[in-house]
Order: structure tokens, then C-alpha cells, then sequence
């Protein structure tokens, strides 16, 4: 159903508002078991790469018409180049296994405090070297949404 909405905004050509700059759909292709989504936006070529059509229609709800934000006598700003935006952030994608590695010692190290209140000291340090790890990815994706 996604594929069918994304086509039928490819052939509208309707204009469209996308994180406050203004979007057209161009084309999608599925390359190697994903699909590439050409969007103008400002003016500029930006691919979306989307792994399934799940995806693609989480992505489609960030669109809007210009109508359904805009106020009467309201002006949309947009602003800044456009680039290839995965459906992730990469930081994410490339860290997941490690973020899952985590959460699992996490949970080893909760039932090692239950088991043995000497381990507290050690889970502490553990605790906040992960907190660490997860803020600085957060700042990586705030940096990223900033571009």
C-alpha cells in the first residue's frame, strides 16, 4: 500500500513539505533488496534508502501538504542543502549490535547486584560508561538531524 502511495505522489508531482523544506517525489527504484526514493528537495536530488515498504510508508507520515501546516498569510522558510538521508541514522545501524551488547550486560549485571550486594561498586562504573556511550550516540544523531 505504501508503494502504491508513493507512486501515485510521483506522478501528482504534488508539492509537499518535508521538516519544513518544500519536497516532490521523483522516482524510486529497489536496489539490492531496498528501495531508493529520488525526492527534490529545495530544488536539490536527495535519496531515501528504505529496507522495506514498512518503512517507507513510517517515512511517507513525515510529509505533509503545504495546506495542512500553513496559516493564512503564514510563509514556509526553507533552507539548507539536501543529502542522502537513510531510513536510520547511520550511527545507529552501525552500532546496533553493540547497543543490544549493552543492554544485555545490563541486565547481567542487574542480577548480579541481586545476587551479590559486593558488585555494586562494579555496576556503577558499568552503568555509567554505558550512559556515556548512549549519550554521546545521542549527540551523533543531534548532529545529524542539524546538517
Amino acid at each position: 500500500m505504501s508503494l502504491l502511495k508513493l507512486q501515485k505522489l510521483i506522478e501528482s508531482g504534488e508539492t509537499l513539505i518535508y521538516r519544513g523544506k518544500v519536497a516532490v517525489m521523483k522516482s524510486f527504484e529497489n536496489k539490492h533488496g531496498s528501495f531508493e526514493i529520488l525526492v527534490d528537495i529545495d530544488k536539490k536530488p536527495t535519496i531515501f534508502t528504505k529496507q522495506t515498504e514498512e518503512n517507507i510508508g513510517l517515512w511517507l507520515a513525515n510529509f505533509t501538504t503545504p495546506e495542512a501546516i500553513q496559516e493564512p498569510d503564514e510563509t514556509v522558510i526553507v533552507s539548507s542543502p539536501a543529502k542522502r538521508v537513510n531510513s536510520l541514522p547511520n550511527i545507529y545501524t552501525e552500532n546496533r549490535t553493540q547497543m543490544q551488547t549493552l543492554s544485555q550486560m545490563l541486565l547481567e549485571d542487574i542480577n548480579k547486584v541481586r545476587a551479590d550486594p559486593g558488585y555494586v561498586a562494579q555496576a556503577k562504573q558499568v552503568c555509567n560508561s554505558v550512559n556515556a556511550i548512549v549519550n554521546i550516540t545521542k549527540l551523533q544523531i543531534q548532529m545529524i538531524d542539524r546538517e
